[in-house]
């Protein structure tokens, strides 16, 4: 793994300091100073530790494709749960004739699953800002 370290404006020779000890602990196999005023990696983790950034680049750690294949497989099955159970609750036959827990239970699904694609589909978009 590779991680660029982003010293703060309180302490610009943290890297000198902590650098090496840092790539021991974490297996960090290069660790690269970000010189003030350059930008950090764009595809890119970012954690903050008191005045520091690290941040670790996503670039050969995941097969963006691959993951964005598979979150749109999921996507699509989703929205067809979805679609089956806003189907079944519009059905006023089935409203009206099954008990009241089982539509509330139908009703929770279809919330459930409406987040699930929200969630889903936020994903997407930030792995989609990857490639």
């Amino acid at each position: 793994m590779r991680v660029v370290l982003e010293a703060g404006v309180h302490d610009p020779y943290l890297f000198d300091r902590i650098g090496a000890e840092l790539a021991f602990l974490a297996r960090i196999e290069s660790i690269t100073h970000l010189e003030p005023g350059a930008s950090p990696p764009r595809a890119a983790v970012a954690i903050t530790i008191d005045d520091a950034r690290l941040h670790i680049p996503f670039e050969g750690l995941i097969d963006v494709a691959a993951e964005l294949e598979r979150l749109e497989k999921q996507l699509t099955r989703l929205r067809a749960e979805l679609q089956r159970l806003e189907a079944k609750l519009g059905n006023q036959a089935f409203v009206g004739k099954a008990p009241a827990e089982l539509v509330d239970k139908e009703r929770n699904r279809a919330a459930e699953t409406a987040n699930a694609i929200r969630e889903l589909e936020s994903q997407i978009a930030n792995i989609s800002r990857l490639g």
